[in-house]
């Protein structure tokens, strides 16, 4: 009777590949698809992400004051061009 019982509340924790992996389909070593990016990658999109998380409230207080068009422009292509960049970097994942 207590064995019966704890049959109804195990529930298999299984991922999606084992079961691939125990058929012999894929490699134990290859990565999952969330793990495919290599390190170069998540560093430079980490750096890119710290650097956009400078550079948008300067934008905005240049926004807010306007006093140089010129850094206005620069802050906007910078930000533009981090998140183009960091865009490239998470589709090719």
């Amino acid at each position: 009777m207590f064995t019966a019982s704890l049959r109804l509340f195990h529930k298999p924790t299984r991922r999606a590949n084992d079961m691939k992996y125990n058929a012999g389909l894929i490699d134990p070593f290859t990565p999952l698809d969330n793990e495919i990016m290599d390190k170069k990658a998540k560093k430079r999109l980490d750096v890119i992400n710290k650097k956009l998380q400078t550079l948008r409230p300067r934008l905005a207080g240049s926004r807010e004051q306007a006093d140089d068009l010129d850094e206005l422009k620069q802050l906007e292509d910078e930000v533009a061009a981090l998140e183009a960049e960091a865009k490239k970097l998470k589709e090719s994942k």
